[in-house]
């Protein structure tokens, strides 16, 4: 009688496993890798421009956000918050991070306090500028813009999203 030579049936199925792991999990790093974003730079305004920090008047705040990467618009303070308050109570929720609202409709907000909104005031006059914008969104998910801050009074700045999770996201 004459030995059979081949694979046995166990190994066949553990590369067969193997083989799915790796192209599943390829597929997926191809997702991620292969999205094209607009990457996040440190946006600085122009001195010359009608963006630079001179202090604002009231006819020189904006209404609108900055709307292209790079576009910087004059707004002032109109909330500071933490990032979570207490649904029962409505107090907030020390350590659960900042957030922050404008009187041009902008928002930021953080995971992490950010020290520099928590020193902020209400009618502060801040500087926002549009870092940037995601790309690959769904329909109608306008979420995951980041912008920076700077405070005009304080002097200090930041950069957050204007929401928790990105487009397409949570």
């Amino acid at each position: 009688m004459q030995k059979e030579k081949g694979i046995s049936t166990l190994t066949g199925i553990i590369i067969i496993v193997a083989a799915a792991v790796i192209l599943f999990g390829g597929v997926f790093a191809w997702q991620y890798f292969a999205k094209s974003q607009t990457p996040i730079t440190n946006v600085q305004p122009n001195s010359n421009s009608q963006n630079s920090n001179k202090p604002i008047t009231g006819s020189n705040i904006n209404s609108t956000l900055p709307t292209k990467v790079g576009e910087c618009s004059k707004t002032a303070v109109l909330k500071i918050e933490t990032r979570l308050v207490d649904g029962s109570t409505g107090q907030p929720i020390a350590g659960s991070g900042s957030a922050i609202e404008y009187t041009n409709g902008g928002y930021q907000v953080s995971y992490g306090t950010i020290q520099g909104v928590k020193n902020s005031h209400v009618g502060d006059e801040i500087n926002l500028c549009l870092l940037y914008i995601p790309t690959n969104c769904p329909l109608r998910d306008n979420r995951g813009k980041i912008y920076s801050a700077t405070n005009l009074r304080t002097g200090e700045n930041w950069e957050a999203p204007d929401a928790e999770h990105m487009c397409g996201g949570a």
